[in-house]
């Protein structure tokens, strides 16, 4: 929450979003979950992350809306930009 202002209702929770499946029911879960183990074993190569994004999400009715706000480079030939 900003100063002067009441708490956040729900408070905000900070997360890291790797996927995100829309139209998702929880009922579907033991179905997502059999999905997961099945292609876990596609990637067998080593892949390197060589930056970090921080991504805003603006809900409307048509969808969500990515939008970048930061950009953290990993590797060493970079700092953060936006």
């Amino acid at each position: 929450s900003r100063i002067g202002q009441p708490p956040d209702s729900p408070p905000f929770q900070p997360h890291l979003s790797l996927a995100r499946i829309e139209a998702f029911h929880r009922d579907q879960a033991p179905l997502l979950t059999d999905c997961l183990h099945e292609f876990r074993d596609c990637i067998r190569e080593p892949w390197q992350v060589t930056e970090v994004i921080l991504v805003q999400s603006q809900l409307s009715s048509q969808g969500a809306a990515y939008v970048p706000l930061l950009v953290a480079p990993l590797a060493a030939s970079g700092g953060v930009h936006n």
